[in-house]
């Protein structure tokens, strides 16, 4: 069975005032594909009394390696926002706030060490004794896309 590790979890970024709606997730998701990861938009709700609140919800996967994943989750919140143009783009002006909630690297994604109790025994060994040095340069280069990621792509000023 797969299972996950978790990195980081519960990080926010926020953002009060006008921005480019569409091209911020343009960019976001631009980021994402350029380094590897498939993109999938789980939710989409939006509320409709003025002013306007949208929530979107992405999760993102990337093959690490052959055995791991990265696994993450993200929940786009625009609240209060009002749409004008100025300069002949279309603004929002609102409140923005990102939400990793959470981070993971999953073990053994594809299931190939569950057909049978020796793999599984295997796979535990390897996990033990082999994957730890390797595990932590997993975690620390999530760490460091997760970053970069929140304090680079979030810059709306």
């Amino acid at each position: 069975m797969a299972y996950n590790v978790h990195v980081l979890q519960f990080k926010t970024y926020e953002y009060s005032g006008s921005f480019d709606l569409q091209e911020f997730f343009n960019h976001i998701k631009a980021w994402f594909e350029r380094n590897g990861y498939d993109v999938t938009e789980k939710s989409y709700v939006e509320k409709k009394p003025d002013p306007k609140t949208h929530k979107v919800t992405w999760e993102c996967d990337k093959k690490a390696d052959d055995y791991n994943q990265y696994l993450l989750k993200l929940v786009f919140e625009i609240n209060n926002f009002k749409e004008a143009t100025q300069e002949g783009k279309k603004l929002v002006s609102g409140e923005l706030k990102v939400t990793l909630e959470f981070a993971d690297v999953k073990k053994d994604y594809d299931e190939k060490w569950e057909s049978s109790a020796t793999k599984r025994f295997a796979r535990a060994i390897y996990d033990k004794f082999v994957m730890e040095e390797k595990e932590s340069e997993l975690n620390k280069k999530l760490k460091e896309e997760v970053h970069k990621i929140l304090e680079h792509n979030t810059d709306l000023d």
